[in-house]
């Protein structure tokens, strides 16, 4: 789960950890980012090697197509 690092996006980041727990019986990783980060690759990298197969983004709508247009280039 990421999430922008306000009160909105964090709350939006435990609901959706706890509906994940509840439904799975997995805890995910979480992680927050700055609302006003656009270069997200070092983040990339690290869920890359966490193997990661789902994420679940709550940022800016603003930042969303950067990240995906990152995670795009990231493969």
């Amino acid at each position: 789960v990421i999430a922008a690092q306000t009160a909105y996006f964090s709350s939006l980041g435990e609901v959706t950890a706890a509906l994940w727990r509840e439904r799975t019986g997995r805890s995910p990783i979480m992680h927050e980012v700055n609302p006003a980060d656009t270069d997200f690759r070092s983040l990339l990298v690290k869920l890359k090697s966490e193997g990661s197969d789902v994420l679940f983004l709550h940022i800016p709508i603003e930042r969303e197509g950067v990240f995906l247009k990152q995670i795009h280039e990231a493969g």
